[in-house]
């Protein structure tokens, strides 16, 4: 018998999601033989998986399944032991799991059961390709994502510089923290969640590309705003970020973001189908460079240019130091930036749709950097 596919998770496994097409809490098993999927729920999410999964996907109900395991069973989640009992069952001896799988579990179905479990990734590489269905819903979000900068730079906007450079608006002290509770009301609007929380960070923290940003954001200094919800239906991302400047700009600060602008498009112009990533990072690299922006250590052009985006926020393929081609049909970020702890930092992202001229994006929003 060909090797099968097994994954022992809850939804929040965004393998799970792929493959099972379900949305539950609790971990439940798929197992997938020459093709066809199958998923092992109990009473309690059997009547909506047999809902809400696709046709193509058998749903078993495991209640009656559980009287068969042994009382005395050795160490181990149960659900590894119904998986065991399942392979037993349909002379399954040999397994496909993604690296995440729990230890625990593969050691069970090794040690008890005797099935050879083989880890592979990506588990599922045609994850890399989005279909027509799932663009839709990762345009859905992007729709979400850009009434949040639209909120953004209106706050900047319509706020004021004190006397101590800090911002205010409608009065009180404009925080990171403010801003990002407004977003997370706005998502609620469009069914969005924040998994992985958000970047607003201003200053020195904007000079730290994962500073998520805290405190009172100050006038003449680049703020950071890098959101990332989550479809809280479909469990797809979206990914987008700019940089704002409220007031006047240091001479070298607007340098930056100038570059940053002129080399996203550099990378963006070089996106499509089959062209290999790690040229997009080279080429981007090489122009920071020849403007004198050097890398060293902890600052400059410190990260990779882009990563996939789908049911993980980070997910292949990738436009970095690894030499694999781009897919038709998938979807990934293009953001450059550039981080000085004299001066901040600068980031401007896009997520794109891979395609066979070059891409499409999700969404039009401006990038300009001065809020006045």
């Amino acid at each position: 018998m060909a090797t099968a596919k097994l994954i022992i998770a809850s939804s929040l496994n965004s393998d799970m999601r792929y493959a099972a097409k379900a949305n539950l809490p609790d971990p439940f098993i798929y197992l997938e033989v020459n093709g066809h999927g199958h998923v092992f729920v109990d009473s309690r999410e059997y009547d909506w998986c047999q809902e809400h999964c696709p046709e193509s996907i058998a749903v078993h109900l495991t209640d009656g399944m559980l009287k068969k395991l042994p009382k005395q069973r050795p160490l181990g989640r149960y659900q590894v032991h119904l998986a065991g009992l399942i392979c037993r069952q349909r002379k399954i001896k040999n397994i496909l799991m993604t690296p995440e799988a729990d230890s625990g579990d593969v050691e069970v179905l090794r040690q008890v059961y005797k099935i050879k479990v083989k880890l592979q990734y990506p588990l599922f590489p045609k994850r890399e390709i989005k279909s027509p269905s799932e663009v839709k819903e990762i345009k859905k979000v992007a729709e979400g994502t850009v009434k949040a900068f639209s909120f953004i730079k209106k706050v900047l906007r319509d706020s004021k510089i004190s006397s101590d450079k800090k911002l205010r608006y409608k009065g009180k002290p404009l925080t990171s923290e403010w801003l990002k509770k407004e977003i997370s009301h706005i998502f609620l609007d469009y069914n969005l969640d924040l998994q992985h929380g958000m970047i607003i960070s201003g200053g020195r923290q904007a000079a730290i590309p994962h500073h998520p940003g805290y405190g009172v954001l100050k006038a003449h200094q680049s703020i950071v705003c890098d959101i990332f919800p989550r479809s809280s239906q479909s469990g797809y991302f979206f990914d987008m970020t700019r940089t704002f400047c409220k007031g006047e700009a240091p001479k070298k600060l607007v340098a930056m973001h100038q570059a940053v602008l002129r080399g996203q498009q550099l990378g963006l112009d070089m996106v499509k189908s089959g062209v290999p990533g790690y040229i997009i990072h080279q080429a981007i690299h090489t122009y920071f460079k020849d403007l004198g922006f050097e890398t060293k250590n902890t600052e400059g052009f410190t990260h990779g240019t882009g990563h996939g985006v789908g049911l993980d926020i980070h997910e292949a393929p990738t436009i970095g130091e690894l030499k694999k081609s781009l897919p038709l049909g998938s979807v990934v970020t293009v953001e450059p930036g550039l981080y000085y702890k004299r001066f901040g930092g600068v980031r401007i992202e896009d997520t794109v749709l891979v395609t066979k001229s070059g891409h499409k994006e999700f969404v039009q929003f401006p990038k300009s950097f001065l809020v006045k």
